[in-house]
C-alpha cells in the first residue's frame, strides 16, 4: 500500500477520508476494535488508519480487500459489533423514506460512535453540484453519474438528520468538511485535467498540493460536507489534531490548476473519442454477427475500421456490403501488424480491438471507454468473455506462468463469477481497450509476433513497465468463438503459439528467472512423449527459434 495516499487519491475523497480518520483516532486513540466503513472503497480508509482493521460494506462489489457485499439497510452484523461505524457520502444516494432506517442500522451495529458524512443540504451546495454537473456534461456529453442520484433523491436536509438522531436518542456534534468554493473549482479542475491524456503527473501534482494544504475540518461555514459524530451517552466533541493552515481559497486553487496544466495542449478529450479496430482473416462465417452486435452498442459514439489481412473467402465482400470502412492489406500482416495499421488510420484517443469471431454486449464499448476514463492508472483494459455457444466463462484476465505459458483466468467457470474489477498480468487481444498515448509510448504492438499470439501479452507487459496498470473490467462482456483462424489444439496452432512464446521469452526473461523457468518447463514436458501434438510442435518451434533468441534479446535491450 502506498505510504503517501495524498499522492494518489483525488482531493475530495482525500479530504473526507482524512477527516474521518482523524475523528476515529480521536474516539479510539491508539487502541480499540475494528472500524466499519459502510459504502466505502476497500483499502482507502485503511491507508489512513493502518493500525486498525477496517471492514468495508458496499453493494455491488467492485474492489478487493476486507469486504462484505451487503446493503447498508440490512447489515449482517450483531448489535454493537463495532466501536465506530463510519459512512460518508452515502445517505444522499438513498431514497428519503429509507434514510431513517439506514441511520438506525448504523447505530444498531455500533457499540459507541457513528460518523455520518453528507453533502450539506443547502441551496449553495445544490448550486455548486449543478455547476460541476454542467461542466461534466460539457466534457462527457452526459450528466455526472453519481450527482444524478443527488438530484433524484435530494440532498439530506440538516434538520431531518438531526430529527433522526434525536429519535434514536443520540447526542451529536457537527464538523464541517471541504470549503465550498475550493471544492467546486477543485472538482472542475480534476475533471478537466483527467481529460488531457498526458496530464497524469500534473493531476497528481494538483491533488497533492490541495491535499497537503487542506484543512480536514473546515473553519468556513460555507462548506460542502457536514460530518455528524453521534453516540448514545454524549461524550462530547472529539479531540481532533488541528492543522495550522489558513485553508485554500478559490484563487489559490485556480493558480495551482494553471500551474498543473502548464505546457499541456489544453485540449478537451471528453467525451472520449473511441475507435474500434477489427482485424479479419477468412472470417466469412462470423464477421456479420460481430458487426451486427457492434451496431447494437449504446452509451458512447465510436467509429469502426476493419483491416482485412488478405482473406481469400467472402470476408471483404461482406464487410463492404455492411458499409463499414475497411482496408485490404496487400499481404497477411499478422494480427499485430494489421492492428498497428488500424491504429494509425483510426482517430480515437481510446482504441478498442474486437475479434471478428466475437459478439459484444450492448454496453461493452461504453464500459471499456468508461474504464479508460475513470481508471487513470490503467493503460490497457480487457473484458469478460464467454464461449460462443455455451454459457461458460472463457476469459477473466490472463495469467503468465513461470515458464511464460499463458492461461485465461476463470476458464470453464460460471460466467457470474469474477465479477469484480482486478489488476491482471494481461488481457486477451480478442477484446481490449488501450489508450492511444500508452500505445504510442511503447511504439505500438510488436509485429514480430507473426501471425498471432503473445502480441497482446507483450504489449501489456511493456505498458506495465511504463507505470500503467492492466485492468480486467467484468462489465465489458462478449461471446467468443476463439481460435477461428488457426483452429484449436492443432499442430499449426501449437507451432504458432510456442514460436511466439519463445520470442516473448527472449524479450522479457531476466537472468534470475532462468532457474525457475527451466524447472517449470521440465514439469510442463513431463509425462508427454514426442508423439504428443503439442510437444512435437514445441520441438519444431525450438529448432526454428533458438538461434534467433540472442538477437531478439539484444535488440530489445537496445531499442526497447
Amino acid at each position: 500500500m502506498n505510504s503517501h495516499p495524498r499522492n494518489i487519491i483525488q482531493f475530495d475523497r482525500y479530504q473526507r477520508l482524512a477527516a474521518l480518520s482523524s475523528i476515529v483516532k480521536g474516539i479510539l486513540g491508539s487502541t480499540g476494535g475494528p472500524v466499519l466503513d459502510v459504502g466505502g472503497y476497500p483499502g482507502e480508509l485503511s491507508e489512513f488508519l493502518p493500525e486498525k482493521k477496517v471492514v468495508v460494506v458496499d453493494k455491488p462489489a467492485r474492489c478487493q480487500g476486507i469486504y462484505v457485499n451487503a446493503s447498508g439497510l440490512s447489515l449482517p452484523f450483531r448489535d454493537g459489533s463495532f466501536p465506530v461505524v463510519v459512512s460518508c457520502d452515502v445517505l444522499e444516494h438513498i431514497p428519503p423514506p429509507l434514510r431513517p432506517d439506514f441511520i438506525a442500522e448504523l447505530s444498531r451495529v455500533s457499540s459507541s460512535h457513528i460518523c455520518l458524512g453528507v453533502p450539506r443540504g443547502a441551496d449553495d451546495v445544490r448550486k455548486a453540484e449543478r455547476i460541476v454537473d454542467l461542466f461534466h456534461k460539457l466534457l462527457f456529453g452526459q450528466p455526472h453519474p453519481w450527482l444524478q442520484e443527488h438530484f433524484q433523491h435530494g440532498l439530506p436536509d440538516p434538520d431531518s438528520i438531526r430529527r433522526i438522531l434525536d429519535e434514536l436518542n443520540l447526542y451529536y456534534t457537527v464538523y464541517r468538511n471541504a470549503e465550498l468554493g475550493a471544492w467546486v473549482f477543485g472538482m472542475v479542475a480534476n475533471r478537466y485535467l483527467e481529460s488531457i491524456d498526458d496530464a497524469h503527473t500534473r493531476l497528481i501534482r494538483f491533488n497533492d498540493w490541495i491535499n497537503v494544504c487542506s484543512e480536514y475540518i473546515s473553519r468556513d461555514t460555507r462548506c460542502y460536507r457536514d460530518i455528524y459524530v453521534a453516540d448514545p451517552v454524549g461524550t462530547g466533541g472529539i479531540e481532533i489534531p488541528v492543522r495550522d493552515l489558513p485553508g485554500i481559497s478559490m484563487d489559490e486553487v485556480a493558480s495551482s490548476f494553471l500551474c498543473a496544466a502548464e505546457s499541456s495542449d489544453l485540449r478537451l478529450a471528453f467525451p472520449p473519442s473511441v475507435s474500434v479496430v477489427i482485424v479479419t482473416y477468412n472470417h466469412e462465417n462470423c464477421i456479420s454477427e460481430c458487426l451486427e452486435s457492434l451496431k447494437e452498442s449504446r452509451g458512447v459514439s465510436f467509429d469502426v475500421l476493419v483491416i482485412d489481412n488478405g482473406s481469400n473467402d467472402r470476408t471483404a465482400d461482406i464487410v463492404f456490403e455492411s458499409g463499414v470502412p475497411f482496408v485490404r492489406a496487400g499481404k497477411n500482416l499478422g494480427f499485430a501488424g494489421a492492428l498497428n495499421l488500424g491504429c494509425r488510420m483510426s482517430t480515437g484517443d481510446i482504441i478498442i480491438t474486437v475479434n471478428p469471431d466475437l459478439c459484444v454486449e450492448p454496453d461493452t464499448v461504453y464500459e471499456l471507454a468508461r474504464a479508460c476514463t475513470e481508471q487513470r492508472e490503467a493503460g490497457v483494459v480487457g473484458g469478460k468473455l464467454r464461449s460462443w455457444d455455451s454459457d461458460v466463462l472463457q476469459h477473466a484476465g490472463g495469467i503468465i506462468h513461470t515458464n511464460f505459458c499463458t492461461a485465461h483466468r476463470g476458464r470453464g467457470a460460471d460466467p457470474n463469477e469474477y465479477d469484480s474489477a482486478d489488476e491482471v498480468d494481461y488481457v486477451t487481444g480478442a477484446l481490449f481497450a488501450v489508450k492511444r498515448y500508452c500505445l504510442e509510448s511503447v511504439g505500438g504492438l510488436d509485429d514480430g509476433f507473426w501471425p498471432a499470439y503473445y502480441e497482446e501479452t507483450d504489449l501489456c507487459v511493456r505498458i506495465r513497465k511504463t507505470g500503467k496498470r492492466i485492468v480486467y473490467w467484468p462489465w465489458a462482456t462478449g461471446r467468443h468463438m476463439e481460435n477461428s483462424s488457426l483452429g484449436v489444439a492443432t499442430e499449426s496452432f501449437y507451432w504458432t503459439y510456442h514460436g511466439s512464446r519463445l520470442r516473448f521469452i527472449a524479450k522479457h526473461i531476466r537472468l534470475r528467472d532462468i532457474p525457475a523457468f527451466i524447472r517449470a518447463e521440465r514439469k510442463f514436458r513431463n509425462g508427454r512423449d514426442n508423439q504428443d501434438v503439442e510437444i512435437s510442435a514445441l520441438s519444431r518451434s525450438w529448432r526454428g527459434w533458438w538461434w534467433k533468441m540472442p538477437m531478439i534479446r539484444i535488440k530489445t535491450r537496445l531499442f526497447g
